[in-house]
């Protein structure tokens, strides 16, 4: 079950549901507005780790025991999904393809990170999926939101920066690309590629 702001989001086209909510719209322009954070000598992120994961790749951590920053990029048509249990903490990151976010086994890879399994309370923000003449974007957040819905688990969805939010209109392009979570403060905001440990272009 998808719920935002307590409300149940249903229905057979989740990803216009998602995108057409106003309290997500809203959360969606905060996290947009935080712009690129760029890792500095004096940045408190940079003396903390970050666990950044490739397309296809997860991971997690114990907020609890590790203040580990969740970090991917270079999503256009895949998705990047933070998942965070609210009973004990812990907090997974991963970045899937069409592919990976129409698997049943993923998904539940995915959510088997969480003591609990697929059954408790979680947080979740989700970031990619543009919108984009082949559909591949939206396929991919439609089937990753699909997932959310049926699942046993109640996914409080905090930020969904997918498809038309997540499109410039003026020029096709994405608006963000990644997800950086801090399961400290639960403060989710773009990577830059120089703060993801990559060479800027």
């Amino acid at each position: 079950m998808i719920l935002v702001d307590g409300k149940e989001v249903a229905g057979e086209c989740l990803v216009e549901a998602a995108t057409s909510n106003a309290v997500l719209q809203e959360a969606n322009e905060v996290f947009l507005g935080r712009g690129q954070a760029r890792y500095n000598e004096t940045s408190t992120h940079k003396r903390r780790k970050c666990v950044y994961v490739l397309q296809n790749e997860l991971a997690s951590v114990d907020s609890g025991t590790d203040d580990a920053v969740l970090a991917s990029d270079d999503a256009t048509t895949c998705v990047i999904v933070v998942v965070v249990c609210e009973a004990t903490g812990v907090a997974s990151v991963a970045h899937l393809d069409e592919q990976t976010s129409r698997s049943d086994v993923c998904f539940k890879k995915l959510m088997g990170q969480h003591v609990g399994g697929r059954h408790c309370t979680y947080d979740a923000y989700v970031v990619g999926g543009m919108m984009e003449k082949t559909l591949v974007g939206y396929r991919a957040a439609s089937c990753l939101l699909g997932h959310m819905s049926r699942s046993p688990g109640k996914f409080n969805l905090r930020l969904c920066c997918v498809y038309s939010l997540n499109t410039c209109g003026r020029t096709g392009q994405p608006l963000a690309r990644s997800l950086a979570f801090d399961p400290l403060t639960r403060l989710p905001y773009p990577l830059s590629a120089v703060g993801a440990g990559k060479e800027p272009a």
